[in-house]
C-alpha cells in the first residue's frame, strides 16, 4: 500500500505542477534506461556469444515548458554513453548538455523529477 501511494501521490502533484507551470518554468523528468550491449551489422561467431562486445547508457529526459503562446510543451532529449556507471557523476555528465539546452530556451526555474530513493 505505501508504494501505491508514493505512485498516486506523485503522478498527482506532477499533472498539477505541470498544470500550473509559469513562463520561464520548466519540469525536467529524467531516467537511465539500462545499459545495452553493443552490436555490428556483421559479427564474427565469437562476437555473437558476448566477447568483446562494447556496453552503452542511455539517459533519457524530458522538459515540459510553456512556448511563446504559452502552450505546453514537450521536448525529448536522450543522451549516449560508453560509461555505464550511473553514479552522481555520470548523471551529471549526461544531464549537462541537457541543462545547457534548456537554459538557452530561457528557463529560470527548473523542477527536476527522477526515480530516485524516496523514503
Amino acid at each position: 500500500m505505501p508504494h501505491q501511494y508514493r505512485i498516486f501521490h506523485q503522478y498527482r502533484e506532477l499533472t498539477n505542477l505541470k498544470k500550473t507551470l509559469k513562463p520561464a518554468e520548466c519540469v525536467l523528468q529524467v531516467d537511465f534506461s539500462e545499459n545495452f550491449a553493443c552490436k555490428a551489422n556483421t559479427e564474427s561467431q565469437s562476437m555473437h556469444f558476448g566477447a568483446g562486445r562494447g556496453q552503452v547508457s542511455i539517459h533519457s529526459a524530458h522538459a515540459t515548458f510553456l512556448n511563446e503562446e504559452r502552450k505546453l510543451v514537450t521536448k525529448c532529449f536522450g543522451t549516449l554513453s560508453g560509461d555505464t556507471r550511473h553514479g552522481p557523476s555520470g548523471i551529471w555528465a549526461h544531464l549537462h548538455p541537457v541543462l545547457k539546452e534548456i537554459r538557452q530556451l530561457g528557463i529560470e526555474v527548473l523542477h527536476i523529477l527522477s526515480d530516485g530513493p524516496t523514503p
